[in-house]
């Protein structure tokens, strides 16, 4: 966490905007609850010490009211009852940047992209596990070739994509995938979940964690890993999901 007066801080000389909050929000509170005014009492406080420019106590009210709204959509904070929230506590090394600055979700298109996904069923049949509920989904899959050659030596990890489908429906995902990948990609796992940013983020960190992200792959999120690894820790995150 930063100090006041940091040199560093992200955001000094600039007013304090609802993308400010949602920052300072995850990074001061993860795995708190706490209320409203809470907010609005601390943040500007230091804001303002670690070299932020002041808003209006007008403004201020409606930004704090619109960065929750947005962490709400992404699962990074929960609504307890009215003014109550609690935040998500996250796992491991979460680039808080990387949490706020994705685009925001659209929910009657995830909503058009899932029903998509389950009226897919060439799609849906050769999926190895289905798990979960939710509007949306994270995914993982490989190259049939990566895993007959970890086989072959013996190794029970080869090179996996694990992405999420927010807006895409899954079809145009793989269809993409298998233009750009010299063969046609194994959709292995699929995790249905109201909070996909939150879950694809929590799994990409846990193995950034224990080194086993491949750093030289086209695309930031193909990890040297297993289906059942992934699945693994999925159900560690929320052990209610049940296959």
């Amino acid at each position: 966490m930063q100090s006041d007066n940091d040199s560093s801080y992200h955001s000094k000389g600039l007013p304090l905007k609802p993308e400010i909050i949602q920052k300072l929000i995850i990074e001061l509170f993860s795995g708190q609850t706490i209320t409203r005014q809470t907010i609005i009492n601390e943040i500007p406080r230091i804001h303002i010490a670690r070299g932020g420019k002041a808003n209006s106590s007008s403004d201020l009210t409606g930004s704090v009211k619109s960065a929750l709204t947005k962490l709400k959509r992404k699962g990074l904070v929960e609504s307890l009852s009215y003014g109550y929230w609690r935040v998500a506590s996250l796992v491991g090394a979460v680039e808080i940047e990387e949490l706020i600055e994705i685009e925001e979700i659209d929910n009657s298109y995830e909503s058009e992209s899932i029903k998509e996904l389950d009226n897919q069923p060439e799609i849906l049949s050769d999926v190895d596990v289905i798990i979960g509920v939710g509007n949306s989904a994270v995914y993982l899959y490989y190259l049939p070739a990566y895993r007959i050659v970890a086989e072959k030596n013996g190794e029970s990890v080869w090179q996996c994509k694990i992405g999420r489908t927010d807006r895409d429906p899954l079809g145009r995902i793989l269809a993409q995938a298998s233009t750009a990948l010299p063969e046609k990609p194994h959709l292995a796992l699929i995790v249905k979940t109201k909070h996909p940013l939150y879950m694809e983020s929590a799994i990409h960190s846990v193995l950034k964690l224990r080194g086993q992200h491949i750093k030289n792959s086209p695309g930031s999120e193909w990890f040297l890993t297993s289906p059942d690894e992934v699945l693994a820790l999925v159900k560690f995150f929320d052990p209610t999901l049940d296959k």
